[in-house]
């Protein structure tokens, strides 16, 4: 679809932790790219956001966080987290190491929607990532959800990497 009906493009992913391995890393940046041109066919005048577990830490200087940085540049995005003060420095840990890789990843437009994008935490989460929390100003009345891409499914997760477009009377 080339997005010109569409109101909101929403992008949600899991990409599989870095072991090392040149699949795992394949699969990391075949996914990446098979997002560039989405976002930039859809255009920048309406509301992007790309929002899962990226297995990425912007900054951090490793493959995976390489890869997401170059997606960001490209395609004139911001990591939502970044325009909040944060209680959390992390969104994953494990007792020896901690890094920010949950992200809420959205372009200029969406920014001027978001009023607040927080890492929550409560005694209600029972996984290993803490919640990415986002206020985000928009009228929904009815939508329609547009499933265009799925990529493989991993065992994993039941929804990863699923790429959604909502329809024209979503927003």
């Amino acid at each position: 679809s080339n997005g010109e009906n569409l109101k909101m493009l929403l992008i949600g992913a899991w990409i599989p932790f870095d072991d090392n391995t040149s699949d795992k890393y394949a699969q990391m940046v075949s996914t990446m790219s098979a997002m560039e041109p989405l976002i930039r066919d859809f255009g920048h005048n309406k509301p992007i956001a790309i929002i899962g577990d990226l297995n990425a830490a912007i900054g951090r200087g490793r493959r995976y966080d390489k890869a997401l940085e170059t997606l960001i540049k490209k395609c004139d995005l911001v990591d939502g987290l970044d325009l909040y003060d944060q209680e959390f420095d992390f969104s994953w840990s494990n007792g020896n190491n901690k890094a920010i890789l949950d992200h809420i990843i959205i372009n200029h437009h969406l920014k001027t929607l978001v009023s607040n994008c927080k890492l929550h935490d409560s005694l209600w989460n029972m996984g290993d990532h803490l919640a990415i929390c986002a206020e985000i100003d928009c009228k929904i009345s009815t939508f329609t959800i547009e499933p265009c891409i799925v990529l493989p499914k991993h065992k994993f997760h039941k929804f990863d990497k699923m790429i959604f477009l909502l329809s024209k009377e979503s927003i």
